[in-house]
């Protein structure tokens, strides 16, 4: 089952996440009504790019954080 159907289960007890979960959902639901999005494979498609949308900006952290340790070991040597 998909992750997102147990939404709740993830974030009990963080309501600040909860609340921004609950925001989110709401937001996007009413773009893909505002964007005629009502077919299942248009949703598939816009819900593919953002799983790849979001593993890029995960690299880019991870680079990131790389990129902050070498200089925190760079200034200590």
């Amino acid at each position: 089952m998909s992750e997102y159907r147990n939404w709740e289960q993830a974030i009990e007890g963080d309501e600040e996440l909860t609340e921004a979960f609950e925001h989110a959902a709401f937001i996007h639901r009413d773009a893909l009504i505002a964007e005629n999005m009502d077919s299942p494979s248009e949703i598939t498609f816009e819900l593919a790019w953002r799983d790849v949308r979001n593993l890029q900006l995960e690299k880019e952290v991870e680079e990131l954080k790389r990129e902050i340790l070498e200089m925190m070991i760079w200034e200590e040597g």
